[in-house]
């Protein structure tokens, strides 16, 4: 029980309402775009019933989390009517009042306080300062709890708007930032819907880039370090073509004759960019016109093109870093091998592929926890991945959103095929063969979700027999896998 002091220094403290000035457009390049007449306006809690009452349902945490927004809400104010709303001791006190609110869980108040906490900072110590990084971190994370994906958008280009400003171009603390924009750029392409999620992929593949620049130029090339920013090129290249499955007839794909539109400034735009071309950048064009160019569906083919050359790229530049460098893991050898095979399957390179597994697959005998790479990599079929948007290309598909083997007995016969969940989901359990070349063979429908529908059993087995398996293994050879078993869940 909460005694009676605690109880009424908490009544008290939910009435308390402080304003403070703050910046109408915080993260904006242009300083004449703040506003600094705005008030924030930190409202109490409104209660359905009575407020004693109420107070009896917190526990001792809350209470004590409560009091602490209202002790440097107090705090804040004291100092903003001794020395003005301006005082650089305030982004101390806000930046504590924020973090308080945001272990209550109230992140929209906590990225208001902190935005105050950046235009105080701004204002003292000037806009281009690097001490305005924690803070914008902070609300960056504000942002991530509220989906706010227009202003992450504006925080991550901000972020490197002012490591542009305080590092030379080849500075290697610049490439920590690269790296994250290009990160979240990823995971914001997983969640959006087309066209907007492209530009998401656009720029991560140039941030991975520019990381790769500068670590290429500070350290040589054929540092380790390049590594990560390789896989990122080659992880948002391999989604560019995801949706497409297997793609033949590469050479002319890539050529444009299957698709002779380009569009018009295909490479000047890049050309003007300070930064040189890597052969495994996507077209690097400013953020102001990707919103325009994703609606090109000539533009979008052309990138489709592009990524095949890009991916393979960084994969031969990953490939050579580990001949280069002896001392790096044979295990991550091995799987970026087994990465350049499922690219040039992908791809319809057959040959290419399976000379390019052979060699993961030596690498891997013998080395310590060897087999158990090779059991992952070459034991059951791997799908090269599913497809995660219905593109314009051969045919419809249906987007797949999940889907489980159950080849094995005891797993077909554990799985719960009478749950509601599954009855509620369209679905197809399906037996097929792999080729040793990955290709689905003999595709049989099992059972359906719904029943009756010829068209939905059309499109998932379109959608089935254009995904890419990486094949079996043995003795390092691709050999054909009978009677797989899965269930596919789509959207």
């Amino acid at each position: 029980m909460i005694n009676k002091y605690i109880k009424r220094m908490v009544i008290l403290s939910f009435s308390l309402t402080t304003s403070f000035s703050v910046s109408a457009q915080l993260l904006s390049n242009d300083v004449s775009q703040f506003d600094v007449e705005n008030k924030l306006e930190i409202s109490p809690p409104s209660f359905t019933s009575d407020p004693e009452e109420q107070i009896e349902s917190l526990s001792p945490e809350e209470v004590a989390l409560r009091n602490t927004v209202n002790q440097y809400a107090a705090q804040v104010t004291k100092l903003e009517a001794e020395n003005g709303a301006y005082n650089d001791e305030l982004v101390e006190e806000l930046i504590s009042l924020g973090q308080a609110f945001t272990n209550l869980g109230d992140h929209q108040n906590a990225l208001d306080i902190y935005s105050r906490a950046l235009h105080i900072n701004r204002v003292n110590q000037g806009l281009h300062n690097i001490n305005q990084l924690p803070i914008l971190d902070l609300i960056i994370k504000s942002n991530t709890e509220l989906n706010n994906f227009e202003q992450l958008i504006k925080n991550y280009s901000y972020m490197l708007w002012v490591n542009d400003r305080n590092y030379e171009m080849n500075d290697m603390r610049r490439v920590p930032a690269y790296t994250r924009a290009a990160n979240w750029h990823m995971e914001a392409y997983d969640v959006i819907d087309p066209p907007a999620s492209l530009q998401h992929l656009i720029l991560a593949t140039n941030f991975y880039s520019k990381a790769a620049d500068i670590i290429e130029e500070s350290k040589g090339p054929v540092d380790p370090d390049l590594i990560n920013p390789l896989y990122g090129i080659f992880n948002a290249n391999f989604k560019f073509v995801e949706p497409y499955g297997f793609v033949a007839n590469i050479d002319s794909f890539i050529s444009g004759k299957l698709n002779p539109l380009f569009p018009s400034n295909f490479e000047t735009d890049f050309e003007r960019e300070q930064y040189r071309r890597n052969t495994y950048r996507a077209l690097d064009y400013k953020p102001s016109h990707l919103s325009r160019i994703v609606q090109d569906k000539a533009y979008t083919f052309s990138m489709i093109q592009n990524s095949y050359r890009s991916g393979r790229n960084a994969l031969i530049k990953i490939i050579d870093i580990h001949d280069k460098n002896p001392e790096l893991p044979k295990l991550s050898h091995a799987y970026a091998l087994a990465h350049m095979g499922d690219w040039y399957l992908r791809f319809y390179k057959r040959s290419f592929a399976l000379s390019y597994y052979e060699q993961a697959y030596q690498i891997l005998l013998g080395v310590e926890y060897g087999d158990q790479a090779i059991e992952n990599l070459f034991g059951p079929p791997r799908s090269l991945g599913v497809f995660e948007e219905e593109p314009e290309f051969e045919f419809e598909r249906y987007r797949v959103i999940s889907s489980v083997d159950l080849s094995d007995e005891s797993a077909e016969a554990e799985y719960e095929f009478d749950s509601e969940e599954l009855k509620n989901s369209k679905y197809v359990y399906v037996q097929f063969n792999i080729s040793k070349y990955g290709a689905v063979r003999n595709l049989e429908i099992l059972n359906a979700n719904p029943e009756d529908s010829v068209r939905f059993r059309r499109m998932a087995r379109n959608t089935i027999n254009s995904t890419p398996f990486r094949p079996k293994l043995e003795n390092g050879q691709p050999i054909v896998t009978r009677n797989v078993k899965m269930l596919y869940r789509f959207q």
